[in-house]
C-alpha cells in the first residue's frame, strides 16, 4: 500500500493504509497508521460522499512505524475502522480519512480512491 501525506506538509502528518477490504457490498475495512508529525492523531473520521460513515479504533502499538519516525513520541500510532457504503455507487469512489490532532481544531484530510464493483 502507499502512504500518504497530508495536504498540510508543515508538520509532516502521513497515513499509510495496509489493507483495504470491501466487507459484502456495504462496508469497507481500512487498517494502517496515521500521525501528526508527534503525536497519534486524537480521532480520525472516515467518510464517504461527504458524510461521516465510521470512526476508527486508535492507538494499535506500531513499534515499525516509530522506527520509521523516530520524531514520534508514542508507538501507538495504529489504527482500524470500518465505513459503511450506503449511497455509494459501483466503480470507484473517494474515501477521506479526517485526522484530528490532540488538542487542535486543525484537521488533516486523506483521500483513498477505492473502487467497488457489482459483484462485491
Amino acid at each position: 500500500m502507499q502512504a500518504f501525506r497530508s495536504r498540510d506538509a508543515a508538520r509532516r502528518a502521513a497515513l499509510h493504509l495496509d489493507e483495504i477490504r470491501l466487507i459484502g457490498s456495504g462496508a469497507v475495512y481500512v487498517r494502517g497508521w496515521a500521525h501528526d508529525g508527534c503525536e497519534p492523531f486524537a480521532r480520525l473520521t472516515l467518510q464517504s460522499n461527504g458524510a461521516e460513515a465510521g470512526t476508527a479504533l486508535l492507538g494499535i502499538r506500531r513499534p515499525d512505524v516509530r522506527s520509521m519516525f523516530p520524531q514520534l513520541r508514542s508507538e501507538h500510532v495504529g489504527f482500524a475502522g470500518t465505513c459503511s457504503l450506503r449511497g455509494a455507487r459501483d466503480g470507484a469512489f473517494e474515501l477521506e480519512l479526517h485526522g484530528s490532532p490532540r488538542g487542535s481544531t486543525r484537521r488533516e484530510v486523506f483521500t483513498v480512491q477505492v473502487t467497488r464493483t457489482a459483484s462485491a
